[in-house]
């Protein structure tokens, strides 16, 4: 479990730039405030998911909801992205 503990940690840290990085474009890009607020919590409720269900889920089957909350958290990072990109771009 140890081991495990901090493989998720790893995995977070690394993660986290895309956190930073989608959070600050869309707030300078002038994306409105409750998305980007909307996206920080499925991003942050993304991630305690995915370690909880990395730390005490061993079972193959249900490990597989480790890749959805995973792909969950990164997928709300580029939707960010998308949003500020169409910001700057007028639409």
């Amino acid at each position: 479990m140890l081991r495990r503990n901090e493989s998720a940690h790893a995995n977070s840290v690394e993660n986290y730039a895309l956190f930073a990085v989608a959070m600050a474009f869309a707030t300078f890009s002038g994306v409105e405030r409750h998305l980007v607020n909307r996206a920080g919590l499925l991003y942050t409720t993304a991630r305690i998911a995915y370690g909880a269900v990395y730390i005490f889920i061993d079972h193959d089957l249900w490990s597989q909801i480790r890749g959805i909350t995973w792909w969950t958290g990164n997928l709300s990072c580029l939707w960010l992205l998308y949003r500020a990109g169409a910001k700057l771009n007028g639409a």
